[in-house]
């Protein structure tokens, strides 16, 4: 199955990238990134980063990050952000995307309750399916849905 990632920044935009595997089988960020400004977003600009973010092999594995704090550095440099803090306000809303060559499906998410910190996946029953072959069209509103979903 391959995956990616979309977050919505109120007033900044769009921020999309691959997921890849890595040898421990847990999933991390990967090529490629975009981060798409309010001004420019449109269907398809965003909905062929979704395509071209789903691109990776599942079945290749990359290798673990040695370096953690180093990675995540490196992570927030590719998608335009100075802290962690930035992708993690619970102003923003995050879509997890699933694409298994029948249907794309996107998965809302919530905020985590404090202390804890990032997101965490609504139900399945809240998430929005469409087929792989849809059009950007297609694919924004149905990623517009999941969005209207998340907490």
């Amino acid at each position: 199955m391959k995956t990616a990632s979309i977050y919505k920044i109120p007033n900044k935009g769009y921020i999309v990238f691959g997921k890849s595997k890595t040898v421990s089988g847990f999933r991390v960020a990967s090529e490629p990134y975009f981060n798409i400004s309010e001004t420019e977003a449109n269907a398809d600009l965003i909905g062929n980063a979704i395509k071209a973010s789903l691109c990776n092999d599942d079945n290749k594995r990359i290798p673990d990050p040695k370096d953690w704090k180093q990675s995540g550095k490196d992570f927030l440099k590719k998608i335009g952000l100075k802290t962690m803090k930035e992708l993690d306000t619970h102003l923003n809303k995050y879509v997890t995307i699933a694409e298994d060559g029948l249907q794309i499906t996107f998965t809302p998410s919530q905020p985590a309750e404090k202390p804890d910190k990032g997101f965490l996946h609504k139900d399945k029953s809240e998430s929005v399916s469409i087929n792989y072959q849809a059009t950007n069209q297609e694919i924004i509103e149905a990623l517009e849905l999941a969005f209207s979903k998340c907490g």
